[in-house]
């Protein structure tokens, strides 16, 4: 049994545990304990002052004496145990500790703490996320899962998340959270919108209080599940990823802005390289039909291999769905959209009107009138100097007739006059 320099102490009637038991004699006095650690939050509870909106404050005073216990469960030989449903049991186990300790950090004053915190956070993490692979609430390990985020949400075990000032432990709780919510329906145990939306309110709060320690991996992570193919496939964590962005826009707006903002600028160097290079910027076979539904850029979804940035050729993708959402978050970004619009590269010329005819043609879209300097530089491609440009340009005007009746059609048909006579859009 692992060296723990504290006493040892267990609720009435429990056997004490060891790595040395059978399977079988520490499942069940794994079980023991966790219905004894039930009663004790059962009785203790019925004392517990609590807040003002009903939260708990704390079970007990004398709630220390567990400490030894939660060292002894918080060990490698019960987190990194080989059998699984021990691992789940013992995970059980600390979550109903946490819940008599809350909301007190067991593991404060001691010179591990950190190191020890993000040893049990990063196991609960990869217990939770065993919900993403749940079936039907029939499955054995379901109760014991469904205990585990239950009491994690309910006391804001991750908060310890901001605690540990660590990237890594963030980022695999938020891959946690995605994961989980896919199938949501099949686990959660009440009605769906109640428990998605404590998941959501949990990742929130994370996020809020972890903010100086957003990575940029984590933000592309999240803008993933804005655009295809996510957005189709997986459904119920695009529109998780949409809430979270919108709730804890103050928190995200800024790197989404510079990763949006690096992606522009670098995806322009390496284009301009690749040119120099003679490499192909764009496959000979790039289509300029828009998709049924919309005005679309059908190829910007595939990868640049090449490409530095974390958003790759995503990015005039994610710009539209972030628009579209809280267009507050990419204003800051028009302004390098116009300049591209004016870019000696033809084809940076190309993805920015489709991405601003997107936007123009939005219902009720009032952009044109925000920024006179966007919808002048947009309608100026009509005159541009490739043919190529010039056509995308015609081809897109139906679209932008139809879709928005609050734009300047005035406009727009003045310049869909002066092609008129263009040899090359015959």
């Amino acid at each position: 049994m692992p060296s723990i320099g504290l006493e040892l102490i267990y609720p009435p009637n429990c056997k004490p545990i060891n790595d040395d038991l059978s399977k079988e004699e520490l499942r069940r006095r794994l079980t023991e304990l966790c219905n004894a650690l039930d009663n004790v939050i059962e009785e203790e509870g019925k004392s517990t002052e609590t807040s003002l909106d009903g939260e708990r404050l704390s079970l007990s005073q004398d709630h220390t004496k567990y400490k030894g216990l939660f060292l002894l469960l918080g060990s490698p030989e019960f987190l990194k145990n080989a059998d699984r449903d021990i691992q789940l049991r013992v995970g059980v186990c600390i979550c109903k500790l946490l819940k008599i300790f809350c909301p007190c950090n067991p593991l404060s004053g001691l010179s591990e703490e950190k190191v020890l915190t993000k040893e049990i956070l990063y196991f609960l993490i990869d217990c939770i996320g065993l919900l993403s692979n749940v079936k039907t609430k029939t499955d054995a390990v379901y109760i014991k899962l469904h205990t585990m985020i239950y009491i994690c949400a309910q006391i804001d075990v991750f908060m310890w998340c901001s605690f540990l000032e660590d990237e890594s432990v963030l980022f695999g709780f938020v891959k946690m959270v995605f994961a989980i919510v896919k199938n949501l329906d099949v686990w959660s145990w009440t009605d769906n919108s109640i428990v998605r939306q404590m998941i959501l309110d949990m990742a929130v709060k994370v996020i809020i209080q972890s903010e100086k320690f957003l990575s940029s991996d984590l933000v592309t992570f999240i803008l993933q599940y804005l655009i295809e193919p996510a957005k189709s496939t997986q459904p119920a964590q695009h529109t998780f990823a949409r809430d979270l962005i919108i709730r804890t826009a103050d928190q995200l707006e800024y790197r989404i802005q510079m990763l949006l903002q690096n992606s522009l600028i670098v995806g322009k160097c390496n284009e301009t390289q690749m040119k120099a290079e003679g490499k192909p910027v764009r496959p000979p076979e790039e289509a300029l039909e828009d998709s049924s539904e919309g005005i679309s850029d059908v190829n910007e979804s595939k990868d640049d291999e090449g490409s530095p940035d974390l958003l790759g050729e995503h990015a005039f993708l994610i710009i539209y769905a972030l628009h579209t959402i809280q267009s507050s978050i990419v204003a800051p970004v028009l302004p390098t959209i116009e300049l591209k619009l004016k870019s000696p590269i033809v084809r940076e010329r190309k993805r920015s009107f489709r991405l601003l005819a997107r936007l123009f043609s939005e219902p009720n879209s009032l952009l044109h009138r925000r920024n006179p300097s966007l919808w002048d530089a947009f309608l100026g491609r009509f005159n541009d100097i490739d043919s190529e440009v010039r056509k995308l340009c015609i081809h897109m005007l139906p679209q932008l007739l139809k879709q928005n009746r609050d734009l300047l059609h005035e406009q727009l048909l003045t310049n869909f006059q002066q092609r008129i006579y263009d040899p090359d859009e015959g």
